[in-house]
C-alpha cells in the first residue's frame, strides 16, 4: 500500500504571517491537528496544535512551526512512512507529487490502515503527539499532558506506575 491510498487530500493551508490565535481558530474550525504553512504555493512549514499551546497567542506562527519539514512522496510505502515518523518522532508528513503538495498523512491515517508506528509508543488522541502521553482512566485512551490540561484538568491519568 502507498501513501496515495491513505493520505488526506483535503489540505488546510495557512500563511506564515498568521498569529497563533488565528492558526488555532483555523485548526479548530477544520477539526485538524496539523496545519500546512504555505508561502507562494510552496510548503515552508508544519504547525501542530500542540505547538500552539506553548506560544503566546499574539506571536507569529513562524516562532512555533516546524520550518522545512520532512516530507514524503505520494508513491512511498505506508510502512516506510510509519517507520520514518517513528524514527523522527513526528505526527505527520506532508505528501508531495513532483514537488507539489498533494496531501498529508498523519499517525491517525496510518493507524486506520493498521500500520504500526511503534508497539510501545502511545499516540495522543487529541494532537497525535508521542511525548508525555498517558492513558486517561475515564476512557482508557492515550492523551498527552498538554491536551489533558487544556481540556480536562480534573481527570487523573495512569502513568503506568501502578496504584
Amino acid at each position: 500500500m502507498i501513501l496515495a491510498d491513505v493520505m488526506s487530500r483535503s489540505l488546510v493551508t495557512i500563511d506564515p504571517a498568521l498569529r497563533v490565535f488565528e492558526a488555532d481558530r483555523i485548526a479548530s474550525s477544520h477539526d485538524v491537528k496539523h496545519l500546512l504553512v504555505v508561502r507562494d504555493g510552496s510548503l515552508v512549514g508544519v504547525l501542530c496544535k500542540c505547538d500552539l499551546a506553548h506560544t503566546p497567542e499574539d506571536a507569529s506562527i513562524t516562532h512555533c512551526m516546524t520550518k522545512l519539514p520532512l516530507t514524503a512522496n505520494w508513491h512511498d510505502r505506508v510502512t516506510d512512512a510509519a517507520k520514518r515518523m517513528t524514527e523522527e518522532n513526528i505526527g505527520c508528513l506532508p505528501v508531495l507529487a513532483e514537488g507539489q503538495l498533494v496531501g498529508i498523512v498523519t499517525r491517525r491515517d496510518l493507524a486506520r490502515v493498521g500500520a504500526r508506528i511503534a508497539a510501545h509508543t502511545l499516540v495522543c488522541e487529541g494532537c497525535g503527539s508521542t511525548e508525555d502521553v498517558h492513558v486517561r482512566r475515564a476512557d482508557n485512551l492515550p492523551w498527552c499532558i498538554d491536551c489533558l490540561e487544556r481540556s480536562h484538568p480534573e481527570i487523573e491519568i495512569d502513568d503506568g506506575g501502578g496504584d
